[in-house]
């Protein structure tokens, strides 16, 4: 009886600690977050595409230019004096990508296809028409795709850093 109630204990003490490390993890997770957020706020617009938010940042007007950041990255990404600089003469359009920066990721938007779907969606939300696309690493990937999928709403493309995905 001793032996089952030590294998109880041990087993109840291995739980805790578990759930003590799962509960430290999401604390830490928390204040790095809020640390990011604090350090990084939002600097455009919300709009809801796909039933998800999309952080969006607009300046300028006349013909339109989208810059897509790359893996990993946010609109904060591209330098303020770039934004400056283009919205001077164009009307300039910076998307969070799905599940970066403050965008969330809707279904159907992990893969290049989805993401090029979903830059879609976004820029008809905006009413944005054949916009020149400038991407950035795996954002020239989705510039690709994009305007692959929907070649006569494209103006044209301008791809930095970008090497080319299996197309």
């Amino acid at each position: 009886m001793d032996n089952i109630h030590r294998r109880r204990r041990r087993a109840l003490r291995f739980i805790t600690l578990i759930v003590a490390l799962l509960v430290g993890c999401r604390l830490v997770t928390l204040v790095l977050v809020w640390q990011a957020e604090s350090r990084y706020p939002p600097v455009g617009e919300f709009i809801t595409v796909g039933g998800a938010p999309v952080h969006v940042l607009r300046a300028g007007s006349g013909q339109p230019v989208v810059l897509l950041h790359g893996n990993g990255g946010q609109l904060n990404d591209f330098p303020p004096a770039l934004f400056e600089t283009l919205a001077a003469r164009y009307a300039v359009i910076a998307p969070d990508r799905p599940g970066h920066g403050y965008s969330a990721r809707p279904a159907g938007s992990a893969t290049l296809d989805g993401q090029a779907r979903w830059l879609h969606a976004v820029l008809a939300a905006l009413d944005v028409q054949r916009p020149l696309i400038v991407g950035f690493s795996w954002g020239g990937a989705l510039a690709l795709a994009y305007a692959a999928a929907y070649p006569n709403e494209t103006t044209g493309l301008v791809l930095v850093g970008k090497g080319s995905p299996r197309m």
